[in-house]
């Protein structure tokens, strides 16, 4: 072949030198990724769990929990008698026809009360309480399902990172070799040294691909590194569970509706909000509880001596007028249950669209992937036959070159199908509300915060 442009042996030798120290660079990154990456491979659940122990926003989560969970115990407190203690000490100044004179007087006395019927807002208080609890538990269970889900897209993030990473160093090696095997023919025949410049702009190109995929794990890094805590080493790629392969809706819905934490949330904050209600309508009841009281007093109304007495028997409360404003409440009350059970179908629904797109997105990134791993096997097979009959002369290099550049699109392709493909999975596993660790793999809270 014949004509064309022809590059000089210069500019050839100052190529070769750069490729030179560009490829010591990337040997001596290597040499330091390797020396920094731990010697355990890190799977996504474990990198799930070291994200959640530390994550700053799911401890805030478990202890409002915690605080919610006490309130039971503050609740339940109605059903107990309580003990009261009053004293008084005092000077009082008695003037008398026949006297006129200052006595200390001492009062003291003690009360214990047990309630007895209470209009039953000590079991709606608990209730409320109880369910205010479980909804907290709910929310903190919420949260940590989307730190799961935000761990994992930095996890893959890295790793497809590394994967294109080590396509495109590949991919620019083969490229410098057949450019390589094209100097050294172009010495023997001039009319190929045209061909040499097209020859290097393939090892520019696959250079400046390789230098983007390392940009590319720096930043991918650097996320991993802000949500996990620790620089990512090794990183195994996870597999899709093999249920969500034959997941269909109906069997999707029921799952996401029995055990989201969002959803669940809702229904618990439906159900404080009926206890809220019980409470403020146990307000328009009378109140009935048994007093036994001791009481003990010296010198009272400037008398010398003992002034004692004891009282045992039941107490009956009841507001027959309150300015209307239990009936208010009750009327308030009312509509913030009604509120709550709106919420409920709210978050039903957006539980059930989350499910389905999340559900078709997996189906439909599972379809590509697998026509693009085709398309990927069929490109690298139509590479090796090309780079025979190159080297043997009986195909031309453009040919070479032009599989060549279809094997990396179809790398890549296929790189971010696969991992797109992982990302939906995951994004379903979150969808449907079981992402993550279990709650006993929460961040511990410490003595001192209990």
């Amino acid at each position: 072949m014949s004509g064309g442009l022809s590059a000089s042996p210069r500019l050839i030798s100052e190529f070769a030198k750069t490729s030179a120290r560009c490829t010591g660079l990337l040997a001596t990154l290597a040499a330091f990724a390797a020396l920094a990456s731990p010697a355990h491979a890190i799977t996504i659940d474990e990198a799930m769990e070291i994200a959640i122990r530390s994550h700053p926003e799911l401890k805030a989560e478990m202890l409002e929990a915690e605080a919610a969970d006490r309130t039971v115990g503050a609740a339940r407190s109605g059903y107990f008698p309580s003990i009261s203690f009053d004293g008084s000490l005092r000077d009082e100044r008695t003037e008398r026809p026949t006297f006129d004179r200052t006595l200390t007087a001492r009062e003291y006395s003690v009360t214990v009360t047990q309630p007895i019927f209470d209009g039953l807002a000590t079991p709606a208080r608990v209730s409320e309480a109880r369910s205010d609890a479980e909804a907290e538990a709910f929310e903190a269970g919420a949260v940590r399902n989307d730190i799961a889900l935000e761990v994992a897209d930095a996890f893959l993030g890295a790793l497809e990172a590394r994967k294109r990473l080590e396509i495109f160093s590949a991919q620019e090696a083969r490229a410098r070799d057949i450019f390589d095997k094209l100097q050294k023919r172009a010495e023997v025949d001039r009319g190929l040294r045209s061909i040499v410049v097209v020859g290097r702009s393939q090892v520019e190109e696959a250079r400046f691909l390789t230098l983007e995929a390392q940009r590319d794990v720096t930043l991918a890094d650097a996320r991993y590194r802000e949500l996990v805590g620790d620089v990512p080493g090794e990183l195994v790629e996870p597999v899709p569970p093999v249920e969500l392969v034959g997941l269909d809706d109906d069997a999707a819905l029921a799952r996401a509706e029995a055990a989201h934490p969002v959803l669940a949330a809702a229904r618990a904050r439906a159900e404080a909000a009926g206890g809220s209600k019980r409470v403020t309508r146990a307000a328009l009841m009378p109140r009935l509880d048994a007093e036994l009281r001791a009481r003990k007093g010296d010198n009272i109304e400037g008398i010398t001596g003992r002034d004692n007495d004891y009282y045992a028997g039941l107490r009956v409360t009841y507001q027959f007028a309150t300015g209307g404003a239990a009936f208010y409440d009750l009327s308030a009350a009312s509509y913030r249950e009604k509120a709550a059970l709106a919420r409920v179908y709210d978050a039903a629904r957006d539980v059930r669209l989350e499910v389905l797109t999340a559900l078709e997105t997996f189906r439909s990134q599972s379809a590509t992937h697998a026509v693009l791993a085709s398309r990927l096997a069929a490109t690298s097979e139509l590479v090796r036959v090309y780079d025979a009959q190159f080297v043997s002369g009986r195909r031309d290099l453009i040919d070479l070159y032009f599989v060549l550049s279809e094997e990396r699109s179809a790398a890549r392709a296929e790189l971010e199908a696969r991992f797109e493909r992982l990302r939906s999975a995951y994004a379903l596993m979150a969808a449907l509300g079981d992402l993550g660790p279990s709650v006993t793999a929460a961040p511990s809270l410490d003595d001192d915060d209990r």
